[in-house]
């Protein structure tokens, strides 16, 4: 501060002041009251200067709130406010009253604005301990959002698989009633056979819950594997009065989304199409490979496409290294159409996009206002996951749905795609040994409704009733058991969740040798990969029908005993090497006389 005054005053006399420094440097009592005079104001124009530098810095460090670093700023700045009125010659000039006025008057301020930042960092804490809470318990709400929707669609998969085999059960009874003893006809039966068959297609719907969840967030990855057009096609129309046409084929594709993107499409057939008869078509064919989109406007482009774009190339790979397949691929062409509504209004581009940007004004009045279009906004959403582009058209009177992927043929034997392995189904054994565990009465039922039914001659054990079956079926089935078929979830009052997986463990423990199936609603391919690992050897899900899942089951028991005599002379053969081996070592060492 010294030297910053002493400058200034020198310039003050050499270039501001060259005629009353002329005049009384001859003085030296006026030079000296000069000098003193402009010594003194300069020392207060450094002194302000240096207080207006300083007081920036201490709002910007109040505006960061009370911290222990903060802390540490204040009191530095208060060390160079004080340092800086004992070292300045300024001090020396002026009387106690001065100083004791100025400094009080700083550390006011400084009391001001720490009690500032105080406040700040109060109301900061404040913010980010709401914001904190509010994330927790957003993140709790997820969980418990996420868990109330896990048991809500359980409990959603095993209603419909109550109502659906109830309705199974009574319709096999009356199926056995032609003779005349049946009260009702196949009309009267037909309304209960279609509501079954939505029932399986509802629980179908469920099992790929997960896969729906990751595809909203758009983080689906697609999953190829082997899957045959003509059950696929099947699977669509069952419930359904439409007709299907697809070839009996094997195709590599995604299963989960090729039927979210189809069954969206023939929903929306049949509530938008026409109110009495809507003609629905369903149509799977090999096609030649399609031509580019053109968006020039010339009559080769398909209305309703998207302009400008090819229709895109499903890749393929081999999803399991057991499995062969050839390198032929085919273009499969799915076609959905049904007979327009002539209340509705023309479908067209604009119409489509407006659909699948989610606008849904109802400018002409003739749309429903039940109806937000969200069914074909999934489809497209899932086509995109795909990797295709649908069309969605009008031509006259029709309504025309259909996309086109690129697939490799399948042709290795895959028993759960292809028909061919069920036309000669084997029978079961006599006095077969079966026994299943299940916590649902009515699965009890229509269990055992077709296993007495099916195999006449045998033992059907029933188990689920109580906690204590669990431990009553492991031992009953080791002792005596040929067939066992489990639930997964095991769920009894007052007790805890058993796991069909944790009793296949035992049963394998304790070295059985018969066939361990799973039967259950959770059967998405992360659950049937868990099942798998843990040994068991085929897997239901409870959307199957009981007629199909006996023909699988005769299969399977069948492929199963066949490989164990196969393991059993296998090990014969061994045994029989081991024992000449020995008589030959025997020879050897005790050679006759």
């Amino acid at each position: 501060l010294g030297v910053s005054t002493d400058a200034w005053l020198t310039a003050a006399n050499d270039s501001r002041l060259p005629r009353v420094h002329a005049l009384i440097q001859d003085d030296p009592d006026a030079m000296k009251e000069l000098y003193e005079y402009l010594r003194g104001m300069f020392t207060r124009l450094s002194w302000v200067s240096q207080i207006s530098t300083l007081f920036p810095e201490i709002i910007l460090i109040s505006i960061i709130g009370f911290q222990r670093i903060t802390l540490m700023c204040f009191l530095s700045c208060a060390g160079v406010f004080i340092g800086g009125a004992l070292v300045s010659n300024y001090v020396w000039d002026t009387s106690v009253r001065e100083i004791l006025v100025s400094i009080p008057l700083f550390f006011l301020g400084m009391i001001i604005f720490l009690g500032f930042s105080v406040i700040t960092m109060l109301w900061r804490r404040k913010r980010f301990t709401a914001e904190y809470l509010y994330e927790t318990a957003l993140a709790k709400a997820v969980e418990a959002s996420r868990k109330a929707d896990s048991v809500l669609n359980h409990t959603l998969k095993n209603t419909m698989a109550d109502a659906a085999g109830q309705i199974e059960v009574f319709l096999d009874s009356q199926s056995h009633k032609r003779d005349g003893n049946s009260r009702y006809s196949t009309e009267h039966l037909q309304p209960l056979t279609q509501c079954a068959a939505m029932l399986r297609r509802g629980m179908r719907a469920c099992r790929h819950r997960q896969a729906y969840l990751m595809l909203m967030s758009g983080k689906y990855t697609s999953s190829l594997g082997p899957v045959n057009l003509e059950q696929l096609g099947e699977k669509l129309a069952a419930g359904r009065a439409m007709t299907v046409s697809a070839p009996s084929m094997n195709v590599y594709l995604d299963e989960t989304l090729c039927t979210l993107i189809l069954d969206n499409a023939i929903s929306n057939a049949f509530m938008h199409g026409h109110t009495t008869n809507p003609d629905v078509c369903f149509t799977m064919a090999e096609v030649p490979s399609p031509p580019i989109v053109y968006s020039d406007g010339s009559d080769s482009m398909l209305p309703g496409a998207m302009p400008g774009v090819l229709y895109s190339q499903l890749s393929v790979v081999d999803t399991d290294q057991n499995t062969t397949s050839t390198s032929s691929q085919v273009w499969i062409k799915f076609q959905v159409t049904n007979r327009c509504n002539p209340r509705k209004p023309i479908i067209n581009e604009t119409f489509v996009l407006r659909i699948i940007n989610g606008i849904n004004d109802d400018a002409d009045g003739q749309r429903s206002a039940l109806s937000d279009q969200i069914g074909i906004q999934h489809s497209f959403m899932a086509a995109k996951a795909l990797n295709v582009t649908p069309c969605l058209y009008q031509d006259r009177d029709h309504v025309i749905f259909e996309f086109t992927v690129q697939a490799n043929r399948a042709e290795a034997v895959f028993p759960e795609t292809n028909r061919s392995s069920m036309d000669v189904v084997p029978k079961f054994p006599d006095q077969l040994h079966v026994h299943c565990i299940d916590d649902s009465a009515m699965a009890r039922r229509l269990l055992n409704h077709y296993f007495c039914r099916e195999l006449p001659g045998s033992f059907i054990h029933m188990y689920g009733e109580h906690k204590e079956d669990c431990e009553i079926f492991v031992k009953e089935v080791t002792q005596c058991g040929d067939i066992a078929i489990l639930d997964q979830h095991l769920d009894f009052p007052g007790s805890q969740c058993y796991l069909g997986t944790d009793l296949v463990r035992q049963l394998l423990d304790a070295n059985f040798q018969g066939l361990i199936c799973i039967r259950s609603a959770n059967n998405a391919p992360e659950d049937r990969e868990k099942y798998l690992r843990s040994g068991v050897h085929c897997i239901f899900g409870k959307e199957l029908a009981m007629k199909e899942m006996m023909k699988e089951l005769k299969v399977k028991y069948a492929a199963h005993s066949r490989s164990q005599r196969q393991r059993s002379t296998s090990s014969t053969t061994i045994a029989d090497v081991h024992t000449v081996a020995e008589t030959v070592i025997q020879a050897w060492d005790h050679p006759a006389d």
